[in-house]
C-alpha cells in the first residue's frame, strides 16, 4: 500500500511539474520580452486574402508581405488582437477581425488541425467547422489563421438550456456527427490525421504521432500494449477482454466536449449549433474511439448532464464494452 501511495505521490508531482512547465514555456509568449526573441517567419500555407489584407495595415504600400516585413506585420497583429481563449498546453486563440481568428500554439509543427478543416471544406462543406485561411510558422510557434465563428460555447449556454434546448442541441449535433461518419476508410489507409500526420493517443505521449498505424486492430494494439508500470500478464488478461476486432475507420472529433461546440441562443431561446471548434485530435479512427475520447474529461463526482444527451451515433451506449475497457486502462493511467 506504500508503495502505491509513492507512486500515486511521484505521478502527481511529475505531473504538476511538467504542467508548470508548459505555463513557463507558452504564457511568456504573450509579453512583449518574446517579441524580440522571434526572428523568423515563413508561410506553410497560402494566406487568404482576408489574412493578406490584414497584415497589411501594418506594412508599406509597396512592401511584400515576405521575410522580415511578414515577421514585423504578423507580431503586431498578435500582439493588437485581443485573447479569446487561452490553455496551458494548447496554446491562445486570439480574434483578429469579425471574420479572422488566429490560433498560436508552441511545439513541434503539427498541422492536422489546419489539414483537417481543408479536408472537411473539400469533402463536408456544410459541416460547421472553421474555414482555414492559411498557416505560418514563426519559431518556436504556430500561427493557424482560421474564420472566427462569433458565438458562445455550449459550456456558456448548457446552464441556460431546458430539456427541450439541450434534446434540441442533441439533435443538431447526431445530424453533424453521421454526416461526419459517412467519410469512411478500409483497412490499409493510414489511421491518424487526413494528410499523413499519424494517430494520436494522449494515454500513451500527448504529442507523439504514431505513423505506422493501418488498420483498427493495430490501433488497438497500440492502445493496449504500453505501460510502464503495469506487468505484462496483466496487460495480456485485459487484451483477453477485447471484443472482436473491428475493421476500416470513420472520420472522428477525437475531442468533443462542450467547450469546442459554438452555438448561439436567440430571442425565443432557441438553441442553435453553429460550429464544431478544435480539430487538434481529429483524422480517421476506429468507429467506437469517438464514444472514448469523448467522456474522458468527465468527472464522476460532479453532476454533468450533458452526458445524458451525447449524440446517439457516438454515445458509450453504442459501443458498451469497448468504452468500459477504455475506461478501466483509463484509471490505471490515472492511478501509476
Amino acid at each position: 500500500m506504500a508503495q502505491q501511495e509513492n507512486l500515486v505521490y511521484m505521478f502527481l508531482k511529475t505531473f504538476i511539474s511538467r504542467l508548470r512547465g508548459y505555463a513557463q514555456s507558452f504564457l511568456p509568449f504573450l509579453r512583449p520580452r518574446t517579441k524580440a526573441r522571434i526572428n523568423t517567419a515563413e508561410v506553410v500555407f497560402p494566406l487568404s486574402d482576408d489574412v493578406v489584407k490584414l497584415l497589411s495595415r501594418y506594412s508599406d504600400e509597396n512592401s511584400e508581405l515576405m521575410g522580415e516585413q511578414l515577421l514585423i506585420s504578423l507580431k503586431q497583429l498578435i500582439w493588437e488582437s485581443p485573447k479569446i481563449w487561452e490553455s496551458v498546453i494548447r496554446g491562445v486563440v486570439l480574434k483578429c477581425s469579425d471574420k479572422i481568428a488566429l490560433k498560436v500554439v508552441r511545439q513541434r509543427p503539427d498541422y492536422t488541425e489546419y489539414t483537417t478543416l481543408q479536408y472537411l471544406a473539400e469533402h463536408l462543406p456544410d459541416i460547421p467547422a472553421p474555414r482555414p485561411h492559411g498557416v505560418i510558422r514563426l519559431k518556436p510557434f504556430t500561427a493557424f489563421f482560421m474564420s472566427y465563428i462569433p458565438s458562445m460555447t455550449l459550456t456558456e449556454a448548457w446552464p441556460k438550456l431546458d430539456h427541450g434546448g439541450k434534446a434540441s442541441v442533441q439533435e443538431q449535433l447526431e445530424e453533424i456527427f453521421i454526416k461526419l461518419r459517412t467519410l469512411r476508410k478500409d483497412d490499409g489507409y493510414p489511421l491518424g490525421g487526413v494528410a499523413g500526420e499519424g494517430v494520436k493517443e494522449a494515454r500513451i505521449s500527448c504529442f507523439a504521432q504514431e505513423k505506422t498505424i493501418d488498420t483498427a486492430a493495430s490501433f488497438v494494439d497500440l492502445q493496449f500494449s504500453l505501460s510502464k508500470f503495469l506487468g505484462k500478464s496483466y496487460i495480456q488478461l485485459i487484451q483477453t477482454l477485447q471484443p472482436p476486432p473491428t475493421t476500416g475507420s470513420v472520420f472522428t472529433h477525437g475531442d468533443v466536449r462542450k467547450d469546442n461546440i459554438m452555438v448561439e441562443i436567440g430571442e425565443d431561446n432557441a438553441c442553435k449549433v453553429t460550429g464544431i471548434i478544435d480539430w487538434e485530435d481529429s483524422g480517421y479512427y476506429p468507429d467506437y474511439f469517438e464514444s472514448t475520447t469523448l467522456t474522458r474529461t468527465l468527472d464522476s463526482r460532479k453532476e454533468d448532464d450533458w452526458y445524458n444527451y451525447l449524440p446517439p451515433c457516438i454515445d458509450p451506449a453504442r459501443f458498451p464494452h469497448r468504452w468500459l475497457l477504455d475506461r478501466l486502462w483509463g484509471i490505471h493511467h490515472l492511478v501509476f
